[in-house]
């Protein structure tokens, strides 16, 4: 049985929640611009778990592959591109909305070193427009745009 708690918070305790993440960002160098914002109600909560299953569905569209073969141990050059593609979208989308690498390593079955690296690798592929990332690409943005299309 889940309990569930409301808070409210008050215009004070809102200013130093701001002034923490503030300096939490600056001492520690990490992201908190996204919790900021979400605190002022400036964006909207995003359901990063089911925005990485859309990533996902989208993926597996655009190559073919199913999500157990994406996840796979396997180091085809095909599968590869397309894990590094998945993980390289997730990145791109959710990140900055607090998925953090480890998160998005445990959606692949890996570590949070390789999602990393990944993400470097495709930026380069996608920059000097490699052939099997560039058609993964292409097909991934024929579907969203269909899926606005017939919103």
């Amino acid at each position: 049985m889940e309990t569930s708690l409301t808070v409210r918070i008050t215009p004070e305790i809102k200013q130093e929640l701001n002034e923490i993440l503030t300096l939490a960002g600056g001492y520690f160098n990490y992201k908190t611009q996204h919790l900021i914002d979400l605190l002022n109600g400036d964006v909207k909560y995003v359901d990063v778990h089911r925005e990485t299953q859309e990533i996902l569905r989208r993926v597996v569209l655009a190559t073919g592959y199913s999500y157990d073969l994406i996840s796979s141990k396997s180091r085809e050059r095909q599968l590869v591109c397309a894990r590094q593609f998945a993980i390289w979208k997730v990145y791109t989308e959710l990140y900055s909305h607090g998925y953090t690498l480890h998160m998005i390593a445990d959606v692949f079955n890996r570590d949070h070193a390789t999602i990393l690296y990944s993400v470097k690798v495709v930026k380069g592929m996608l920059k000097f427009n490699d052939p099997i990332f560039a058609k993964i690409n292409y097909n991934y943005n024929q579907i969203e745009e269909d899926e606005r299309a017939t919103s």
